[in-house]
Order: structure tokens, then C-alpha cells, then sequence
């Protein structure tokens, strides 16, 4: 299918000359190549070139694409306040916003397919819940998959490669788990090599569980940015990156199993309280501390560098980590026990009175940049368990 590219004049002028073809019409709605708009829709076999969208589907329940090229579009696949959703074994690639774009669904599988050289993004999950994101290949987007207020999805053995940030999860997402990927060789620029994320926590993110990834090559390997709190970084690799790990202005996130080494800095922490030991700590190439005892933990802590930081592993490894089966319900204990610093004062809301009325504020966020449409709001619900689901690592 050779789809039909964004012209708004040429748009305007059509419904100007068939005045009851604009009655029911839009002038910003989208040129698609492929329109949804029933249920239990299979669409399989099929190539789309330079469409604006590809394929549109809303309020659909049951859609499977499978086996599909969207090449050169807008925006490739656009499915949005869906569920059922299936896309597998697709092919998206060079197009000038999104690959994937997924809003306001559910009940969402995404796994082996190959998402290549999208300008703004490779899979975009946002305001969605309940996905399952495995085996795909995302390489040279600006991010190769974003959860942008997404909660409960698992994210799972993919492959991110030379995107601005590998995997990003962003503005309160909430309960993810981020399992077994690779991020590699992630970078900003083609002048920069390895000014780039490998996985990134942003925004007020929290209960979410970065388990057994490998970040090598990266600015940042793994990230933990303004506002997380209370997720579990745990039997991850980071290595011959710039920062295997850095934090920025968080608090009461554990930090524990991992194996930091070759990194120009193995971790680094800003304006943040983090823990970074159970009973036992994580792996740094550059600990030089002594093991008098023979258990295999240093005599004396590591000390985390950045400015402003206080932070210590305590019980520092002397050799690598190698994880024998834990699973998410001794983690999320782990959790419960260590995590006990107060809440940072600008998390806590400001309560005024004016005009007798209270008003309660929180200060806003100022990054990640954020699309003109997302409301500011919280999606946390502190009632709710940590990982919901239970998945033996």
C-alpha cells in the first residue's frame, strides 16, 4: 500500500469543494492507509509505505498486526484506547514520528518485532496498562521504547541499540517490571559516541523492579532521575559506559547484586538517599577494600561520589554477583525492610489558604520534555502492592 502523506492545503481545499464531505469530517483528522474500527480484526501480510499514519485503529477490542511493514510513515501503527492487542513480527522503521504509538489501552503483547531509525521513537506505551513488550529489536530511534504513565508491563529481553535513550520509563509509571534486556552502545549524536541512556527511571516512576539488564556502552548505563522512589535495582551488569549507574534527586530506591565495572564511574549519586545494600551490596572494579573475614564483602564501605552524596554500600562484593534464583516477593521484602527515609520535602505537597480556600500544590516537573497533550497527574496509588506480578526470576 502506497499510503498518502500529511497535506493540510490540499485537505482544506477538498472539503471547501464538497462542503457535505467536511460535515462528518476533520480537518486534523489523519491520512491513513489502514482504518480500524471493528473488533476481533486480524490485519497480517501487508507492507504500507509513506502514510501519514499506516495504520489507525481506536476503541477496537481484539487487533492483531502480524508480519506488517510500516515504512516511512508519520507514524506507523497508531492504536489508541484499545485492548487485545497483538503486534508481532512487524517491521517498523523510518518514520518521522513514532514506530508504535499506543495510548489510553490495555492488555497489550508487542514481541519480536524490529523497530528501526524512527525520528521521534521507536514504541511508545503511554497512559496504557497492562503490557507485555518482549524481544524486540530497538535501534537508532531518539528512544527505542518509552512507558510514559504506564503501569504493570513487563518489559523483557529486548535488544536497544544506538537510540538517545535505550528503555525509558517516565511520569509516574508505576509497577513495571524491566527484565533481561540489553542496552548497548546508546548515544545522542553520531559526533558523541556513547552520549546516550542505556534504561532510564524519570518523574516520579516508583514501585518498579530493573532486574538481570545489561548496559554496556552508554553515557549513563542505568538512570534513576527527579522523584523515584521505592524501586529495586537488582543482578543488572553495567559496564564500559560512562556511569554504569547514576541517580539524580531520589530517595529510598534499592540498589543491590549489581555488578558495576570498567565504567569511567562504576555509580554516582546527586541530592539523593538511596540504599545500596542488603546483606549483601554490588560489584565495583574499583573497590580496593580488604576482606579479612573470607565472606566474600569488604571490610570497609563504598563510598557512592557526586556531589551532595552520602550514600555507602556497606557490604561492598569483593567478586562479581551471580544471582541463584531469588524471586519478586523476597525482593519486594527487601524493599519494605530497607527503604525508610522520610519523604524529600519537595515531594511532600504545599498546602496554602487563599480566600479561604486550601489549595494544595506539588511542585511540577521540568523533564523530560513532555508532548503538548499530557496532563499533569499522578497516577500513584499507595495502596497498591509493590509488583503486582509475581514472575520467578
Amino acid at each position: 500500500i502506497r499510503g498518502v502523506a500529511k497535506d493540510s492545503t490540499a485537505k482544506f481545499s477538498y472539503y471547501m469543494q464538497n462542503p457535505a464531505a467536511a460535515a462528518n469530517a476533520g480537518l486534523d483528522d489523519a491520512n491513513s492507509a489502514i482504518v480500524v474500527k471493528g473488533n476481533d480484526v486480524s490485519i497480517k501480510n501487508c507492507s504500507v509505505f509513506g502514510a501519514q499514519v499506516g495504520l489507525s485503529a481506536e476503541n477496537v477490542r481484539g487487533l492483531t498486526l502480524q508480519n506488517t511493514t510500516m515504512d516511512g510513515c508519520d507514524i506507523g501503527a497508531s492504536i489508541l484506547q484499545s485492548s487485545e492487542i497483538l503486534v508481532t513480527a512487524c517491521r517498523l522503521a523510518n518514520c518521522r514520528k513514532y514506530g508504535l504509538d499506543v495510548e489510553g489501552s490495555s492488555d497489550i503483547e508487542i514481541y519480536n518485532n524490529s523497530v528501526v531509525g524512527n525520528t521521534n521513537g521507536g514504541i511508545l506505551l503511554k497512559e496504557s496498562e497492562e503490557g507485555n513488550v518482549s524481544g524486540n529489536l530497538l535501534s537508532q530511534n531518539t528512544f527505542g521504547l518509552a512507558l510514559w504513565t504506564a503501569s504493570h508491563c513487563q518489559v523483557r529481553a529486548n535488544s536497544a541499540d544506538h537510540n538517545e535513550y535505550g528503555i525509558l520509563v517516565t511520569d509516574s509509571s508505576n509497577y513495571n517490571n524491566i527484565t533481561d534486556n540489553v542496552a548497548e552502545d546508546n548515544s545522542r549524536s553520531d559526533i558523541v559516541t556513547g552520549f546516550g541512556i542505556g534504561i532510564s527511571l524519570q518523574e516520579n516512576s516508583s514501585y518498579n523492579l530493573l532486574a538481570r539488564n545489561r548496559a554496556t556502552g552508554n553515557f549513563n548505563g542505568l538512570e534513576l532521575s527527579r522523584g523515584c522512589q521505592y524501586n529495586a535495582v537488582y543482578s543488572n551488569n553495567a559496564s564500559d559506559n560512562r556511569h554504569g549507574i547514576r541517580l539524580n534527586e531520589n530517595r529510598n530506591n534499592l540498589i543491590f547484586g549489581n555488578n558495576f565495572y570498567r565504567n569511567d564511574i562504576n555509580a554516582y549519586e546527586n541530592t539523593s538517599l538511596n540504599i545500596w545494600n542488603t546483606s549483601i551490596g554490588n560489584y565495583y572494579s574499583d573497590y580496593r577494600g580488604r576482606d579479612e573475614d573470607g565472606d566474600g564483602i569488604g571490610e570497609e564501605p563504598y563510598a557512592l561520589p557526586g556531589p551532595e552524596s552520602q550514600s555507602l554500600d556497606r557490604r561492598p562484593l569483593l567478586q562479581p554477583f551471580h544471582e541463584s534464583g531469588s524471586n519478586y516477593t523476597a525482593i519486594i521484602a527487601e524493599v519494605a525492610k530497607y527503604a525508610l527515609f522520610p519523604a524529600a520535602v519537595e515531594s511532600i505537597p504545599t498546602t496554602a489558604v487563599a480566600n479561604g480556600v486550601v489549595v494544595i500544590s506539588r511542585k511540577a516537573r521540568s523533564s523530560p520534555p513532555k508532548w503538548s497533550d499530557s496532563a499533569i497527574q499522578d497516577s500513584f496509588d499507595p495502596s497498591a502492592p509493590p509488583f503486582q506480578k509475581e514472575i520467578k526470576l
